[in-house]
């Protein structure tokens, strides 16, 4: 089984690596530990600048540091970093390529005037179908029908 883990450097993110870690216990898994770099550069598809170079090292040593901070199974995780003006487009993407079974993302909740203008990566995931998609609500988090009927990430599953 192969886990992908889109994470993005906030402790918010971070939340859904203890179930990656839990489900690798249990089953023989693989973690896919990503970390796209969102770079927008009206030239960035016809040169790499240094700054892109140095952001996506910063990101590879995150992913390190996360990997070791969560005592992940260093023979079983994957570290992969990318750049790209689209997250979501990315994540899908990488899950397409390394054939995965499962994402699992953290996801927060957002007014819609907020998702109308910024989009959200886990809706994008979700409705690509490349592979099923567990949410992680933020910490204290409280579910109720009629707010979840609300969230974009409802309303993209249920589309």
């Amino acid at each position: 089984m192969r886990l992908l883990v889109p994470v993005k450097g906030t402790p918010e993110s971070e939340m859904s690596i203890p179930l990656a870690q839990q489900l690798a216990s249990e089953v023989n898994t693989e973690i896919y530990l990503v970390r796209v770099v969102v770079w927008i550069d009206a030239f960035s598809g016809l040169r790499v600048d240094p700054d892109i170079l140095q952001a996506m090292n910063d990101a590879a040593r995150y992913l390190a540091d996360v990997a070791s901070r969560f005592k992940l199974p260093a023979d079983r995780t994957r570290c992969l970093v990318s750049w790209s003006a689209n997250a979501a487009k990315e994540i899908i993407s990488i899950a397409e390529k390394e054939g995965i079974d499962l994402t699992i993302m953290s996801c927060r909740r957002k007014s819609w005037l907020r998702y109308l203008m910024r989009g959200c990566v886990y809706c994008d995931v979700v409705r690509s179908h490349v592979s099923p998609v567990l949410c992680v609500p933020p910490a204290g988090a409280e579910a109720s029908p009629r707010d979840g009927a609300r969230h974009p990430a409802m309303a993209a599953m249920q589309a």
